[in-house]
């Protein structure tokens, strides 16, 4: 079962990505993926005094950049009850993330032995494919 985590509302952070955003992290970490939502928390808080990060289950359908082997990838989502555009405007054109549907992702990946809490903006998820 996933854990809510509740973080001071600072500034932006878009689809954080892939269990946090790694420090120090260069262009060839960033993959573009076409993926399904198979999984995502149910009943999370909204945002407004925190900021709430959520961890979404994707069946990888075709990685369009970079290199990932993998068929499924966990991937951090902040506010993500909220709609892109109105979370952050580079954040993506979704309305709403719903289970079945797939998305363009663009997902920075995580170094295992560095995790960055730091609130950023990065670029968004693109909406149904």
């Amino acid at each position: 079962m996933l854990r809510k985590t509740f973080y001071s509302k600072i500034c932006l952070l878009s689809a954080a990505i892939l269990l946090l955003i790694p420090v120090n992290t260069s262009a060839q970490d960033i993959i573009k993926l076409e993926a399904k939502l198979v999984s995502m928390p149910e009943n999370l808080p909204g945002c407004g005094k925190f900021m709430v990060r959520a961890v979404m289950v994707y069946e990888v359908l075709q990685v369009l950049e970079g290199d990932y082997k993998g068929r499924e990838i966990h991937v951090v989502h902040q506010c993500p009850e909220m709609s892109r555009k109105a979370y952050s405007a580079d954040s993506g054109n979704v309305e709403k993330f719903a289970i079945g549907d797939s998305y363009t992702l663009w997902v920075q990946l995580l170094p295992q032995d560095k995790l960055d809490y730091s609130p950023r903006s990065c670029r968004g998820v693109k909406g149904k494919v």
